[in-house]
């Protein structure tokens, strides 16, 4: 397969070796259909460390193009060395002259190989009743289910079509999905990347699913969990902390970054998840890796560097599983034009927990803002501390001072620029920046915890000067970035000699600059550029003895980004969850997701549970009760609470929408109920997973919680017996975002409450049904507070959704009893 140069990537390649001063530079060169390099993006430039960052992340049928400075085009024993290697993984090898317009091709690029497809065969000697699975796994049970859903995934591998699952609990999603994906990506020498919402999904596939199909599969395959870069140790930074010159021992900074420098000397993974301790996020960030800062080869410590490794792994591997604020973080990089995101290249994704991607996708398209953005990047550049200057400019002055080959000149006008112009600019451009922001603060005056930057609201006269203020902040501000942007091409016009030791720096500088400008872009869009695509709003945050405001905008509608970020750029997409349709369709997430832009290649399909809710579920509404409405049910739910959950002897989760109502009937039921020896836990009191394993051990507590509660919770057997549905999961109405969806839909003709309010809380609902059966053994009552599920018309919609089960309504007594019998 003899390839050619398309004529703009010859320039570029030109320009890349002009720029590094004619040195050796490799290039990463993807090829067409037409055997043409169309593409091109730079893998490393020339030193002793250049081979081992060209070996990963490449693909097949791509090729590495290195220059040779000298205009010999003949391979060196080196070069012959890496085209073998990369030959061997089908990647080809070319040699190139400065000018990009002489070559010699090593090793060709392997042509793309024919699709290997995933067969139904192949799935049901895995998965099928006497496939490897059934003859190895203990107390295997067949999952008719299970089978359906992975022969349909591999259907939509093989033909790049996209997959919407719902598979009720029990159905063994993760096998269903792994099994085809697997096959498919080592079949095919693709990646394909598995997101999850919650942390114990990640840990279920990561600890035991791969591990157990690694054992049973009749190939190799390698599957490996993928962390952000922020969670690992940064070794150059770990060198620079100043941990024996900072204040006295009694200063906590100082002690906490003792332990981390000194656990950074003996950590053997790097991971901020092995720390015994949890750092403040300011000491975290002082030691993390950091995409922008990182020197990457130009490193001393890239070898040992913890994330490069953790990436090299990834690099390698065929099943990247990742958490979904991972997999969007990359997304979204990737969609502003950052090349390389967070993860290595990708084919396929599924998206476990589908049901959650709209918020993810919601927080990662927008933008948020509050008075410590600016201090916390200028702090970067200047602070002070115990008495101390300390800061990039110091440093950078301090080594321009001692370094013998920059001039004095330059020496000079950096100390001057630094002292008289960037530290009492940098004390300005805070005062300025608290000052808006304060009376930013001062605009909400205490009347709400959050408010929407509606029209009518940044027409006043109050929003106005404002937004004067920040449009004069913004200009101070970028005058201070282009000077910082000139201090750069004062350093990098030093003589070659001098900018040697240098390189680190720059990049720390030019990283700077990138998120100076970052701010600017951030607050000139909440703030400043108007736009209806977007929800803009003000919220109270932090503690009761700091508070501040933090500014949001968000899109209204992430469906088009989904369908032009994800959909349209990946081969093939899986979402599934156990809560995807509503009223026994997938319309509503559909039309949220944007799914609804690819029908032409997207396959449904609706999996109904394995377990026997009729035998296992007793489903109860009290009729005694008054209507959330109605100032009277607030009176009537502890009552109603205390005779449902002594029905059952505790063992019940109780699931509100509103914190203070917990709280309120928490504190009401909690004496009465440990009197009867029934121990009373409530969100909050502990991290969730104390609370969890405390709920398991005492299998006659009762959990009072509320939001996350609702979905993610794994409690088998007799621990939990009853799971009691206070309210309707409808959300606040006046959230800010919430309210402008509502709008946008009556503004198109629709009916928000019904096509939005409702449908979102049917799949919460649907979640919090789910917490009480988790295996075939499990039985128990889901008993719902709020009648409105049977006297309104859209209730129909949230009993719908719900397998079928005994029902039972009627008196809060008559209830008790027969939860009694059912039990």
């Amino acid at each position: 397969m003899t390839v050619s140069f398309r004529e703009d990537v010859k320039n570029r390649i030109r320009l890349a070796i002009e720029k590094a001063g004619g040195n050796e530079v490799f290039f990463r060169g993807v090829v067409n259909d037409s055997k043409e390099i169309f593409d091109m993006e730079i893998l490393a430039r020339g030193n002793e460390f250049s081979v081992p960052a060209i070996m990963y992340d490449l693909e097949v049928g791509d090729v590495v193009i290195h220059n040779h400075p000298s205009g010999n085009l003949s391979p060196s024993q080196a070069d012959i060395g890496i085209a073998a290697k990369l030959g061997q993984d089908g990647i080809g090898f070319i040699i190139v002259s400065n000018n990009g317009e002489r070559s010699y091709t090593v090793v060709e690029p392997m042509a793309p190989q024919e699709q290997v497809d995933v067969s139904e065969e192949n799935i049901e000697e895995i998965l099928g009743p006497v496939g490897v699975i059934a003859q190895t796994l203990e107390n295997y049970e067949q999952r008719p289910e299970q089978l359906s859903m992975s022969k349909l995934i591999a259907k939509g591998l093989n033909q790049s079509q996209h997959v919407i699952v719902e598979a009720g609990t029990g159905t063994g999603k993760s096998l269903a999905y792994l099994i085809p994906g697997i096959l498919w990506a080592v079949g095919n020498k693709k990646r394909v990347v598995v997101s999850t919402n919650t942390i114990n999904l990640q840990e279920q596939i990561v600890y035991k699913d791969i591990p157990f199909l690694q054992k049973v599969l009749p190939l190799g395959f390698k599957g490996v969990l993928v962390k952000g870069r922020s969670n690992y140790l940064c070794l150059r930074k770990l060198e620079n902390i100043e941990t024996d010159s900072l204040l006295e021992d009694i200063d906590e900074d100082y002690q906490e970054l003792k332990l981390l420098k000194d656990w950074g000397l003996k950590t053997k993974e790097g991971s901020k998840a092995d720390l015994n301790f949890m750092p403040r996020e300011s000491n975290w960030e002082q030691v993390c890796s950091e995409g922008d800062l990182c020197l990457k080869l130009h490193c001393s410590n890239y070898r040992e560097c913890f994330f490069f490794k953790a990436r090299r792994e990834s690099a390698n591997a065929d099943i990247l599983v990742v958490n979904h604020h991972l997999l969007f973080a990359d997304i979204s990089l990737k969609a502003k034009g950052l090349e390389g995101g967070v993860l290595p290249s990708y084919h396929s994704v599924v998206f476990d927990e589908a049901h959650n991607i709209e918020d993810t996708a919601t927080q990662y398209f927008g933008y948020k803002a509050n008075k410590y953005l600016v201090p916390k990047q200028l702090n970067r550049l200047f602070y002070s501390k115990g008495g101390k200057q300390k800061g990039f400019l110091m440093d950078i002055s301090q080594k321009l001072t001692n370094n013998k080959y920059v001039t004095p000149l330059l020496k000079q006008k950096v100390y001057d620029e630094v002292h008289m112009y960037f530290l009492p600019q940098i004390a300005d451009i805070v005062s300025k920046n608290n000052y808006f922001f304060d009376n930013i603060y001062l605009f909400l005056d205490g009347n709400t915890s959050k408010l929407r930057l509606t029209q009518e609201v940044v027409e006043t006269q109050p929003y106005k000067k404002i937004k004067e203020e920040v449009f004069q902040f913004l200009k101070i501000f970028s005058e201070f970035i282009e000077r910082v942007r000139a201090l750069q091409k004062e350093l990098e016009d030093m003589a070659p000699k001098a900018f040697e030791s240098f390189v680190p720096n720059m990049v720390e500088l030019s990283a700077m600059i990138t998120r100076l400008e970052s701010i600017v872009e951030t607050l000139d869009y909440i703030f400043l550029k108007e736009t209806s695509e977007d929800v803009k709003w003000l919220e109270l945050s932090g503690t009761q003895k700091n508070r501040y405001i933090t500014a949001y905008s968000a899109p209204l509608d992430v469906s088009k980004a989904l369908y032009q970020n994800i959909y349209d750029n990946y081969e093939s997409v899986v979402l599934t969850s156990a809560t995807m349709t509503t009223g026994g369709n997938f319309k509503y997430i559909k039309d949220r997701v944007g799914l609804g832009f690819c029908e032409d290649k997207l396959e449904e399909l609706t999996l109904p549970s394995p377990f026997d809710y009729r035998q296992q579920v007793l489903f109860c509404v009290p009729t005694d009760i008054s209507e959330p409405t109605m100032k009277n049910f607030n009176q009537d739910i502890p009552n109603v609470l205390l005779k449902t959950i002594l029905a059952t002897g505790g063992r019940a989760f109780v699931l509100f929408t509103s914190f203070k109502m917990l709280s309120d009937v928490y504190n009401e039921l909690k004496p009465i109920l440990e009197s009867r020896g029934i121990n009373c836990l409530k969100q909050g009191e502990y991290q969730r997973h104390i609370l969890l394993q405390n709920f398991k051990k005492d299998v006659t507590s009762v959990l009072f919680a509320t939001a996350s509660f609702w979905e993610g919770v794994d409690v088998q057997g007799e621990a939990l017996s009853n799971v009691i549905l206070v309210k309707l999961p409808f959300s606040v109405p006046d959230e800010p975002i919430i309210e402008a969806r509502q709008e946008l839909i009556a503004k198109g003709g629709g009916n928000p409450f019904m096509e939005y309010t409702v449908p979102q809380a049917v799949l919460k609902f649907k979640q919090g049904f789910g917490r009480l059966i988790r295996s075939k053994s499990d039985k128990g009552v889901v008993v719902v507070t709020d009648k409105r599920v049977l006297t309104k018309q859209y209730g129909k919609i949230f009993l719908k959704s719900l397998p079928r089960c005994k029902e039972f309504a009627g008196s809060t007594e008559a209830i008790a009893e027969k939860i009694r019998e059912f039990i």
